[in-house]
């Protein structure tokens, strides 16, 4: 058999395994949750909809390129010889899964975009009051004065370029790590908890706590409640994208403008949920990734809080809400939360997140097994 057939034959079998899965997606309780939020969306808020469709498939085509230019670089890596012949196997290999995941992708920020410029339109905001109550007495002062007092100011930029851009890096590159190198169960896990951060908690909850967060209050409900936030935030040359996104946000709610990525809602913090989230995503590969993700989890959280985004009640409800849903998602679907500790005798180590991603766009066939540990040999071993 020559190389031509046997190339043949693995895409076949590629083709009716995605197709397989497809139909299992279709089938699972999750997909009909998601499908009624979008037509829920498209039902109450047809235009606004449509709107934010188009904004976010053209911001998400700007990505294609980039995915063009990995194809391409792990030919070059995997086959020097023929890149564009590998890079087009790994394209009819993935390539309905990527655009499937784009799909979802667009929909559901869509759908969650459109619910969040028209909370306001259905509970006024109403929970600043009592939300800057609660950290007053939590922490006897307001709580970004507390985050104020010990973070350093020299600091600030680094703080807004994490919050404010490599957030979205992060949350954009797990959803594209775990749509095309996990597991289904796995992956199943994640997309529900993904669901339940933009569904749950942030159109259901964020209407039911409607709010505008301590950076937008004085704004909206008048008064100099917190000109001081205002005050640290501009004297600050090295905060720049926070001021600026504020601005957007708040010139779009003023006009009813419809731009990418617009809404005001405080309560509770997506930027927390999605921390969160991937804090227990990386959980599940080893104690090493779960310090690195609850580290930048306690960051986002401290984030949200320096910056006025939200209140520190707010991060605090997304990390129960989340970390609950987590833990009963795990157990329904039968997942760990953790890889077992390996043991002092062992000689294999378990892949992380990087590895299993590798070896998933590497062109290896689903069919056959991943490897779930990497065995080397000891010293002084036979």
């Amino acid at each position: 058999m020559n190389i031509d057939s046997l190339v043949g034959d693995r895409l076949a079998k590629n083709d009716r395994t995605h197709s397989r899965a497809i139909l299992s997606a279709v089938r699972n309780p999750l997909f009909l949750i998601f499908l009624s939020y979008i037509f829920a969306a498209v039902f109450f808020y047809k235009d606004t909809f449509v709107n934010f469709a188009a904004l976010n498939l053209r911001f998400f085509l700007f990505t294609l390129p980039v995915g063009g230019v990995a194809l391409g670089a792990i030919g070059i890596v995997h086959k020097p010889a023929s890149p564009l012949s590998h890079a087009k196997i790994l394209f009819r290999q993935y390539g309905l899964r990527a655009v499937a995941a784009l799909g979802l992708l667009v929909l559901g920020l869509s759908a969650f975009s459109t619910f969040k410029v028209h909370i306001p339109e259905t509970v006024t905001f109403y929970a600043d009051g009592y939300l800057a109550s609660i950290d007053r007495a939590v922490f006897g002062m307001q709580a970004w004065r507390a985050a104020h007092s010990i973070f350093p100011d020299a600091w600030a930029g680094f703080m807004d370029v994490v919050y404010s851009r490599i957030w979205f890096v992060v949350v954009i590159g797990s959803f594209a790590a775990m749509a095309f190198a996990s597991e289904g169960t796995r992956f199943v896990r994640y997309l529900a908890a993904m669901v339940f951060v933009y569904a749950g908690l942030g159109s259901v909850g964020a209407l039911a706590g409607s709010s505008v967060g301590p950076i937008f209050y004085d704004a909206i409900y008048g008064g100099e409640r917190f000109e001081g936030l205002t005050r640290a935030l501009t004297a600050n040359p090295d905060i720049v994208f926070v001021k600026e996104y504020a601005e957007l946000l708040l010139g779009a709610y003023e006009h009813g403008a419809l731009r990418f990525a617009t809404g005001i809602s405080a309560m509770p913090s997506i930027h927390v949920a999605m921390a969160v989230l991937i804090a227990w995503l990386l959980t599940s590969f080893g104690r090493r990734w779960a310090v690195l993700g609850w580290a930048y989890a306690a960051f986002i959280l401290f984030g949200s809080v320096y910056t006025g985004w939200h209140y520190a009640c707010d991060g605090v409800v997304s990390l129960v809400s989340v970390s609950l849903f987590w833990l009963w998602v795990s157990r329904y679907l039968g997942l760990p939360l953790a890889r077992p500790r390996r043991s002092r005798t062992s000689t294999c180590r378990r892949l992380g997140p990087f590895r299993s991603v590798a070896w998933g766009l590497a062109g290896n066939s689903r069919n056959r097994a991943r490897p779930r540990a990497a065995c080397v040999r000891r010293r002084g071993g036979p």
